[in-house]
This record gives C-alpha cells, sequence and structure tokens, in this order.
C-alpha cells in the first residue's frame, strides 16, 4: 500500500482509494476496502452516511448469521474527498464523538474531509470546504 504524508498524518494514496457515485438515494458509504473514499456527486441533492463505528472484536452478524468484519473500528482514518462535482450538493450524514447526529454539506470539488473513528463517532481531523450541521 502506498502511503501519502496528509497534515502530518499517514494515509494511503488515490491508487488505494474506493471511489463511490452517491446518487439522491441515501446509501452507506462504505470505507472497508479503502480509508479514501472518492466521492462523485449526480447532481441535484446527494445523500449518503457513514456506518457506525464498532470495536474489532464486536460480533456482528449478516443476514446468514456469518459473523462479518465491521465497516469501521475505533481509530481508523477514513478521508472523503468530492473528486468529481456534477452540480448541486453532497450531504453525509455521520455521529459526532458524542454520537450525536451531524450532518457534513459540500458542493465544491476537491473538498475533503479527514475523520477519525472513535467509540461513538467520528471526530474532525481535517475540514477543507465541508459545511457540518
Amino acid at each position: 500500500m502506498a502511503i501519502t504524508n496528509y497534515k502530518g498524518l499517514m494515509v494511503p494514496t488515490l491508487a488505494d482509494a474506493t471511489a463511490i457515485t452517491t446518487s439522491t438515494t441515501t446509501q452507506e458509504l462504505d470505507p472497508a476496502g479503502a480509508m479514501v473514499v472518492n466521492l462523485t456527486n449526480s447532481g441535484g441533492t446527494d445523500l449518503a452516511s457513514l456506518p457506525d463505528p464498532q470495536p474489532y472484536h464486536s460480533k456482528t452478524l449478516d443476514s446468514n448469521n456469518r459473523n462479518r468484519t465491521p465497516k469501521v473500528i475505533p481509530g481508523q482514518l477514513v478521508k472523503l474527498v468530492l473528486v468529481s462535482d456534477s452540480g448541486g450538493t453532497l450531504a453525509i450524514s455521520y455521529k459526532n464523538v458524542e454520537g450525536t447526529a451531524k450532518t457534513a454539506t459540500t458542493a465544491d470539488a476537491d473538498d475533503t474531509l479527514l475523520l477519525v473513528a472513535t467509540d461513538l463517532g467520528y471526530a474532525i481531523l481535517e475540514n477543507t470546504g465541508f459545511t457540518i450541521s
């Protein structure tokens, strides 16, 4: 895995990113395969959400009652980048470090949000262009 130094933190390069095109239908972003999520909005108001972090040792079952690895674990870095703006806005819902529901909104390409997962939600480490409400 290639690593880039980002504001003093080491994160994977874009070659290790997951690309997701959001749509007006709410979808859950899945950063399990990569710590960088490259987002493309489709126009209008696009909606997405981040999964609640789960301890790695927690037992999570799928629909067939099989164990599965949590999508995000406490301590994991998640970098969200709007790489292509097709018009409109992109809204991402998540819980903050106190477990309170928050929404991060952006409308401009290259806006970036770097988060670290905690036991209750996410802490913002760096915000370039997102509005938090």
